[in-house]
């Protein structure tokens, strides 16, 4: 499994495609597996054993066609001793995908024309291994219309990671998670539209609606029987640009929760609205009036200020006074991260109400769709991820399960322990 993940190659210059081997090795990674399966079904020897200088047959006819012009037919028969209609397919396809590539050397006259004022053209952007459609770049590129989100492809996905994500908490502890949280970023969203959101609205057992033009225009709730299980509580953080950027989906998923903690008379187990009448409880004996106390009861979805962008982690964990009392960290991540937003409060703090959805958390989770970096490659995942767990162990007395929901190849995403 591990040899046949995508490793990012290094940082991209601007104008600079990538030739040779490199170029090779990116068309192979954007025709994904497909490309592997077609070949292999012709020519399996000892599962494409290594040729000369390293490669691979599946290398060997991509350089036989993009770097020596080889005609796609002519390189079967030369390499395979046969042609198939599919690995024609692949090529032909391999050759499109160069010839975008080649065309990313407008880039720097494209920033140029930017910074003049000049126009640039508009294209989507995204992750070339996920979505080919977003190179040649060197575009003013725009993500895509936030009310597809999520769409009826990553509400499938979805569903299909939160019931993976339930199973591996049961086979490891013996029961349903009580509650889940999760980190929002708006550049995964862009990327994956919507199957994290997914996941979220599903353990809650909540569903969006579509319109006529497939925009999601409300949420409902699933039937209990239908559900099969229990209704699972969720806690979300997001970083300040997803806040920004798609605050209707802050909306959506503070409406399911609502949902989901005043349905009553369930045939099973309802967890979010057990955890909100616990926080009902708790903030009623702190003087809270009945109003106040039941709108912060069911805040799940907690951010920076307005305004402000980043847990400031980072500069917190280089400073010698954190190195020895791990608390003032978590303190210091709750501080900046317990601002409440949902369609009746937009960043008002209550640290308090963060601590005590933080108390229930068995299991945090981030997406990873991107093929250009890693979890390991920038400090943003130990901010944010690092940070939600460091909270919850400071409040709970135990660490949470985390998982990496791994969206990074399409039509094999998969719930991951962040250990793996």
């Amino acid at each position: 499994e591990l040899s046949s993940e995508f490793i990012p190659y290094g940082l991209h210059t601007l104008s600079q495609p990538p030739e040779g081997e490199r170029l090779i090795k990116m068309v192979k990674s954007m025709l994904r597996a497909e490309y592997e399966e077609h070949v292999e079904a012709v020519y399996d020897v000892d599962h494409f054993a290594l040729l000369e200088g390293n490669k691979t047959m599946l290398d060997e006819l991509l350089e036989e066609v993009i770097i020596n012009n080889t005609p796609v037919e002519e390189a079967q028969y030369k390499l395979l001793r046969t042609m198939s209609d599919n690995i024609t397919t692949d090529l032909e396809l391999a050759l499109k995908y160069s010839e975008a590539i080649a065309g990313c050397d407008i880039e720097i006259p494209r920033v140029l024309a930017g910074l003049e004022g000049r126009y640039v053209p508009p294209k989507m952007g995204n992750d070339p291994i996920r979505s080919p459609e977003a190179i040649p770049t060197g575009n003013n590129f725009y993500s895509f219309d936030s009310r597809i989100v999520p769409t009826k492809e990553a509400w499938k996905i979805g569903k299909e990671l939160a019931d993976q994500l339930i199973a591996e908490h049961q086979e490891k502890k013996g029961a349903y998670p009580n509650k889940v949280a999760f980190v929002l970023w708006s550049v995964e969203t862009m990327r994956h539209q919507g199957i994290t959101e997914s996941e979220i609205l599903y353990l809650l057992g909540a569903k969006p609606v579509w319109d006529g033009r497939d925009r999601v225009v409300d949420i409902e709730l699933i039937n209990s029987e239908e559900l099969g299980r229990p209704r699972i509580d969720v806690l979300v953080t997001t970083s300040g640009l997803y806040r920004d950027t798609f605050p209707d989906k802050v909306r959506l998923i503070d409406r399911a929760v609502k949902l989901a903690s005043n349905v009553t008379e369930e045939e099973f187990r309802n967890y979010a609205r057990e955890n909100s009448f616990s926080i009902y409880s708790r903030l009623i004996k702190e003087g809270y009036n009945e109003s106040v106390a039941s709108n912060l009861s069911k805040a799940r979805i907690f951010s920076e200020s307005p305004g402000a962008y980043g847990t400031n982690l980072d500069d917190a964990v280089a400073a010698s006074s954190t190195w020895e009392n791990e608390t003032k960290l978590a303190n210091f991540y709750i501080k900046r991260m317990s601002h409440v937003y949902g369609e009746d409060t937009w960043g008002n703090q209550h640290a308090g109400v963060f601590e005590e959805n933080l108390k229930r958390v068995d299991v945090a989770l981030h997406s990873q769709s991107s093929n250009m970096i890693g979890v390991m490659d920038n400090d943003d995942y130990f901010q944010y991820l690092g940070g939600l767990a460091l909270a919850v162990r400071n409040t709970k007395g135990e660490t949470p399960d985390l998982y990496i929901s791994n969206q990074r190849n399409p039509g094999k995403e998969k719930i991951e322990e962040l250990g793996n």
